[in-house]
């Protein structure tokens, strides 16, 4: 399936197929029933093809990605509860999901949203979520931002950098971008998100430190 859509975007003529591509990740990002990887491989191949410089392609695949993401929190955050009233977006995020959200949020906190980006079953319903509870607009945005510019021009390197290698077989640069982009985009996830806890408990640690050395003796005078 993914493979026929792909091949369906990338033949459409001119430069409507790149416009065609970013409207479609724009959709998945709102919780349009499809993968993002189809999106932004299709968007790797034009790059390949030299529809648009590589470059071109990395930066406004992000910038839709961060659009439709940012798209559904707005959504969140003006419907709070009344979300599930909603028919198009109640199936999306259930009260069970949002209380188990809630729970993710208060264990992990902040980390939840940057790790939800690169879960794609999940990913409309934490954003959901995140709103809902409340996130500011500029945390969720930063989170989710870092999470992209790391994910996103990642997935599209590799897939172009197949493409260089194999050439126009379709099929197996999908196979080998899932296998080792996957693999790939855990680790990073994993470095990323280890680099952010330790610089958390450091600048922690270092506050508990110089609040210990400002606080005032006693006196010893009578």
């Amino acid at each position: 399936m993914a493979e026929t859509i792909i091949n369906y975007l990338i033949n459409i003529p001119g430069e409507w197929a790149f416009v065609l591509v970013m409207v479609f990740l724009l959709f998945c990002g709102v919780g349009f029933p499809m993968p993002e990887e189809i999106p932004i491989i299709a968007s790797a191949y034009l790059a390949y093809e030299g529809a648009v410089p590589v470059e071109w392609a990395i930066f406004f695949t992000v910038l839709a990605a961060l659009m439709g993401d940012t798209i559904i929190f707005l959504v969140g955050r003006h419907f709070g509860h009344r979300i599930f009233e909603l028919p198009i977006l109640r199936n999306m995020v259930t009260r069970r999901r949002l209380r188990r959200a809630n729970v993710y949020f208060k264990r992990w906190g902040n980390g939840v949203v940057f790790m939800g980006r690169f879960l794609a079953g999940v990913r409309s319903t934490v954003f959901l979520s995140a709103a809902i509870l409340k996130m500011p607009l500029r945390r969720f945005l930063l989170l989710d931002g870092a999470a992209a510019v790391l994910s996103i021009p990642l997935n599209i390197i590799i897939v172009y950098s197949l493409l260089k290698i194999w050439g126009e077989d379709l099929h197996a640069v999908i196979q080998a971008s899932r296998k080792f982009g996957h693999d790939a985009l855990l680790v990073a996830a994993i470095v990323v998100l280890g680099l952010g806890v330790l610089i958390y408990f450091r600048r922690k640690n270092k506050h508990r430190a110089n609040g210990k050395k400002t606080s005032p003796t006693p006196s010893t005078t009578a």
